[in-house]
C-alpha cells in the first residue's frame, strides 16, 4: 500500500539498518515520535514509494564515510518533516540517495532543518546551502549528482558557483543547465569548455578576473527568451548567438575573438564595455551585433564584415574616438567629437586637439566639427617635427579653464597653421591663449584668437572668529 513501510520506528527506539538489501513494495523505513534510524555500510534499499519518511523528533544519522545506498522509485528518497523549533538527532554524512520521480531529499513543515548534511551523494539539487553544515557545500560532479564536500574541496575541484543557491559546479555546462532565472554564476578559476546557453531565463556570468577559453563555440546562446551577460573577466574563442541575447560588459578578449550571429536569425550580441583591442573577427554575420562601450582596435573600424562594417553596428548616437596612439578607439557620445583627420581611412575622430595632434601626419589637416569647449590645454607636439593644419571650419573652440597661468594652446616642436575659426582663451595674469615653444605657428585665412579677462566683484558675509560677529567683505574673481 502506498502509506505502508517495510518498517516503522516507534518511540525511543533506535534500529541501525546494515550488511543486505531491503525491497519495499511501498515505503521503505519509517519514524516518528523520539524513534531513531541509523543507515551503515553495506545496507541498500529499494522503495517503490518513499524512502526514509522522518516524522517530527525522529533521529536519523548516517555516520561520515557511510555508504548505505536508498533508492526511491516513486516519491522521495529521504523525507523529513519537520514543526519543532530546537529538533536535533538528524545527521547525514554519507550515502547515496537517489529518486527517480521525487526529491532525493525533502525537508518539509513549519521548521524545515538546518546544518543536517556532511557527507551524501543525491540524484537532485541540495538546497538551499543552509542544510549543509558549518564548512561544507553542494557540488555538482555531472548531471544528476550532486555531493556534500567540505569547502575547500569543493572550491578545488569547480570552475564556478552559483551567487544565489550556493552550489559549485564542476562545469559551466552543468551550472547554466541547474541556475534558476536571473541567477549570478561566481568563476573561481580559469577553465576551457564550450556551452550551450538556453531556455526562457536570464543569468550573469561574472569571470571575477579568470579567463573562459570557449574554442570556436565557446558562448553559444539559443532560445528567443535567453539572456546571458558575461562580464568581469577574459574571453578567449567565440560568442555565439543563435537565437536570444549575448550581453558583454568589462571584458577582455583574446586574438581573434570571434562574434557570430546566425544569418537571418533572431540572435543578439550586445557589447556594453571592455577591450577588445586583440582583435576582432567574423564567421560569417555579425547583422545581430550592436555596440555600445568598450575599447576597440582601430584597424578594425573600417573592415568589411560579412554584415557591414564594424562602425556600422555602434548603437544609435555613438562613435568611435580614435586614442591618442593612434591604434586603438573607444566609444564615446556622438557629441563628444570635436575634430578630425581628413583623408584617413578609417576615419579618425577624436574628442579633443590634443589626442588628433598625437596622431596627424605630415601635410595632414585637422578639421575640426563643431563649436565645442575645454579646460586642460590642448597640446600640439610631436616627437619628430610635423607640418600640418587645424582648419576650425567656421566653428569657435572655447578653453574654459580660468586659472592664472594656464594657456588654451601650446603649440611645441611643429609647424602648425591654425585657419577659419575663433579660438577663445579665458586668461589670467600675464597668460596668453597660444604658447608657441621652439615651433612655427601661423595664422591665416580668417582664424581670430581672442582672451577673456574680466573682473567681477560680489559682496558676501563672513562670520569673523576674533571678534565673533558677522562682518561682510569684497571678493573680485577673474570670470
Amino acid at each position: 500500500a502506498a502509506t505502508a513501510s517495510a518498517f516503522h520506528v516507534g518511540a525511543d527506539a533506535e534500529v541501525v539498518f546494515t550488511n543486505g538489501t531491503l525491497n519495499a513494495a511501498g515505503s521503505g523505513i519509517s519514524a516518528e515520535n523520539t524513534g531513531k534510524v541509523a543507515l551503515e555500510s553495506g545496507f541498500a534499499l529499494f522503495a517503490e514509494k518513499g524512502g526514509v519518511v522522518m516524522g517530527d523528533a525522529g533521529g536519523l544519522f548516517v555516520r561520515p564515510g557511510a555508504t548505505p545506498s536508498v533508492v526511491a522509485a516513486d516519491g522521495n528518497a529521504l523525507a523529513i518533516h519537520n514543526t519543532l523549533p530546537d529538533r536535533t538527532g538528524v545527521l547525514i554524512g554519507g550515502g547515496s540517495y537517489v529518486a527517480t520521480n521525487g526529491q532525493a531529499l525533502a525537508l518539509s513543515g513549519a521548521n524545515p532543518l538546518r546544518k543536517i548534511l556532511n557527507g551524501g551523494i543525491y540524484n537532485t539539487t541540495i538546497l538551499p546551502k543552509e542544510i549543509c553544515c558549518d564548512g561544507y557545500v553542494p557540488l555538482c560532479r555531472a548531471a544528476d549528482v550532486y555531493e556534500v564536500v567540505p569547502e575547500e574541496e569543493a572550491r578545488a575541484q569547480a570552475v564556478v558557483m552559483d551567487a544565489d543557491s550556493g552550489l559549485y559546479f564542476c562545469s559551466m555546462r552543468l551550472a547554466f543547465d541547474d541556475a534558476a532565472d536571473q541567477a549570478t554564476l561566481l568563476v573561481i578559476t580559469n577553465f576551457s569548455e564550450t556551452c550551450l546557453f538556453g531556455g526562457a531565463k536570464t543569468n550573469t556570468v561574472d569571470l571575477g578576473g579568470w579567463t573562459w577559453s570557449g574554442g570556436m563555440n565557446g558562448v553559444n546562446v539559443y532560445g528567443s527568451g535567453a539572456r546571458l551577460t558575461v562580464t568581469n573577466g577574459t574571453l578567449s574563442g567565440c560568442v555565439r548567438a543563435d537565437s536570444g541575447l549575448v550581453v558583454l560588459d568589462a571584458i577582455t578578449t583574446a586574438a581573434n575573438f570571434m562574434i557570430y550571429t546566425r544569418p537571418n536569425g533572431t540572435g543578439k550580441v550586445e557589447i556594453l564595455g571592455g577591450d577588445y583591442t586583440a582583435g576582432l573577427r567574423a564567421s560569417s554575420d555579425i547583422t545581430g551585433l550592436t555596440i555600445f562601450g568598450g575599447t576597440f582596435k582601430f584597424a578594425d573600424k573600417g573592415v568589411d564584415f560579412a554584415g557591414g562594417k564594424l562602425v556600422d553596428h555602434l548603437g544609435e548616437g555613438l562613435k568611435f574616438a580614435t586614442s591618442p596612439d593612434g591604434l586603438t578607439m573607444t566609444v564615446v557620445p556622438a557629441d563628444a567629437i570635436v575634430c578630425q583627420i581628413d583623408g584617413t581611412n578609417p576615419l579618425a575622430e577624436f574628442t579633443s586637439l590634443t589626442d588628433a595632434a598625437a596622431v596627424v601626419a605630415d601635410g595632414q589637416t585637422i578639421t575640426v566639427v563643431k563649436d565645442f569647449s575645454f579646460f586642460d590645454t590642448q597640446v600640439l607636439t610631436a616627437a619628430a617635427l610635423k607640418s600640418y593644419t587645424v582648419d576650425f571650419g567656421g566653428y569657435t573652440a572655447t578653453s574654459t579653464n580660468k586659472t592664472a597661468s594656464a594657456y588654451a594652446v601650446k603649440v611645441a616642436g611643429v609647424a602648425v597653421t591654425f585657419t577659419n575659426g575663433t579660438l577663445v582663451a579665458t586668461a589670467g595674469g600675464s597668460s596668453y591663449g597660444i604658447q608657441v615653444a621652439g615651433a612655427a605657428f601661423t595664422a591665416a585665412n580668417g582664424f581670430t584668437a581672442k582672451a577673456k579677462l574680466r573682473t567681477q566683484s560680489h559682496t558676501e558675509t563672513y562670520y569673523d572668529a576674533a571678534t565673533r560677529r558677522n562682518r561682510t567683505r569684497t571678493v573680485t574673481e577673474l570670470v
